[in-house]
């Protein structure tokens, strides 16, 4: 166990025809399981720095990540389309194609990150007013709004070319890229937040900035290990020549990709709108909740890319009962994670929200709906490993109709109907999330033995 753990940790590539299902998955899983547990750290520990700020700059941030997901959503629509097509490549021999795809989604993500700048930054007070901004909320809330989606072609390719790195079979070096920047934004959040010496306190905006450097840095680090470091994908082959029929397909798998995320960020986007009915301590409850749950779940978030990194290399390679056998083993692992995490977050949600914040009100809230959202965490932890294998096959349109007939059609209409019509407020909110995610994930295995997913081309 420690020699795998040692080997996952290096930076040479897996190769999936040279070990067996369990090594392979291991092997391409704890890297990213650590670099998804960084991530989740690195959220953890912003909203605890800022929520030394008061109610209101939690709320700002609650109120701006409901809409940055937005860009996270296109940029893990484009590298999960990008990531689908390289281990495609690469599991057929083809390495030198592989090249062709990453240069015409650099290109994609910078024609995408022109299209989410321009507007956001411009109406930025307007759309925090719509999401229902109350005017100290506004008036800290702007300008941390505006840093964030200015730089947003840093998160777009942030995403892309760690996603390369993972199809390629070498997930070590997107947890250092993301342990390296994350780690910078760490230790830059309380200096620009509060200030240090000569560097005056920011206050909210602070922490973008700090968000925006550590993201910067790491860009360059993937540059460097693009071109200089990684032995998979040919640099000679990393050039720019413009391909139209590559980049159409790209757009078409990349917008199927995106549309599932963006589908979730919209009902993210409604529920925290349902959740602001009931005020600003709902909503500071709903954000820490939501960055409590998503530390715990990062670990099968790293699993669940595992798995479509796997499920991709060995379509290529015409192996389908080796794609079945990965796609099994990681929904075993999840289940049995996400046992364990819900009976530790079920007894202790108080004392997690004590952590963040000494409102009792807020406190009160956020443990009521930790509780409820883990009455679904096994359907989620499945949900996700199914997800991923759909697109690591390269199908990601299916994905996109099942999130919207869960997340549009049933999640945003019973949470409004359960928090305002039943009375049962932010409750509400959180009872419609654990019906949702169990349904697609029943719907999710019904296709999955269907084998829809086998017939995708790419």
């Amino acid at each position: 166990m420690f020699e795998t753990i040692r080997t996952a940790l290096k930076s040479d590539e897996v190769d999936l025809t040279k070990v067996n299902i369990k090594r392979g998955l291991i092997l391409l899983s704890i890297p990213m399981i650590l670099e998804m547990v960084m991530e989740g750290l690195f959220a953890v520990v912003d909203v605890y720095f800022v929520g030394k700020l008061g109610n209101a700059a939690v709320t700002a941030i609650g109120l701006t990540e409901s809409l940055i997901m937005i860009i996270y959503s296109v940029g893990l629509g484009v590298a999960t389309a990008t990531s689908a097509f390289v281990a495609r490549r690469i599991g057929e021999g083809n390495h030198n194609r592989a090249g062709s795809v990453i240069m015409q989604s650099v290109l994609l993500a910078i024609i995408l990150s022109a299209g989410i700048a321009i507007p956001c930054c411009y109406f930025a007070p307007d759309i925090l007013k719509a999401m229902g901004a109350t005017p100290d909320v506004l008036e800290i809330g702007t300008s941390y709004f505006r840093v964030l989606f200015a730089s947003n072609l840093i998160i777009l390719l942030l995403f892309l070319f760690n996603g390369v790195f993972r199809s390629a079979g070498n997930p070590s070096y997107a947890m250092r890229v993301l342990w390296i920047s994350n780690g910078l934004n760490i230790i830059l959040d309380p200096i620009l937040i509060f200030g240090l010496g000569p560097i005056p306190a920011f206050g909210l905006v602070g922490a973008a900035w700090a968000t925006l450097i550590g993201r910067s840095i790491g860009v360059l680090i993937q540059l460097h290990i693009l071109f200089r470091r990684q032995r998979v994908i040919p640099p000679s082959a990393i050039r720019y020549v413009q391909e139209w029929p590559l980049f159409r397909k790209l757009m078409v798998k990349s917008a199927g990709a995106t549309g599932q995320y963006l589908i979730e960020t919209i009902s993210w986007v409604f529920l925290i709108r349902v959740v602001s009915i009931f005020g600003k301590q709902a909503v500071a409850a709903y954000t820490i909740v939501f960055r409590i749950i998503v530390f715990s779940i990062l670990p099968i978030w790293g699993i669940a890319m595992a798995t479509a990194t796997m499920v991709g290399q060995y379509l290529g390679m015409q192996r389908i009962p080796s794609a079945k056998k990965s796609i099994y083993m990681a929904s075993i692992f999840n289940m049995a994670y996400l046992l364990g995490m819900s009976i530790v977050y079920f007894l202790l949600a108080k004392q997690l929200m004590n952590i963040f914040t000494n409102d009792a009100e807020v406190i009160r809230m956020g443990a009521e709906g930790i509780k409820i959202l883990c009455v679904g965490y096994l359907a989620f932890g499945v949900a996700m490993v199914l997800q991923q294998a759909f697109n690591g096959a390269g199908d990601t349109l299916t994905p996109t109709w099942l999130s919207a007939i869960c997340y549009l059609a049933i999640q945003i209409p019973l949470a409004y109907y359960m928090a305002v019509h039943l009375n049962m407020r932010a409750a509400g909110a959180y009872w419609s999330i654990t019906v949702s995610h169990t349904i697609i994930a029943l719907l999710f295995f019904w296709l999955y033995k269907k084998e829809v997913w086998v017939k995708a081309k790419i």
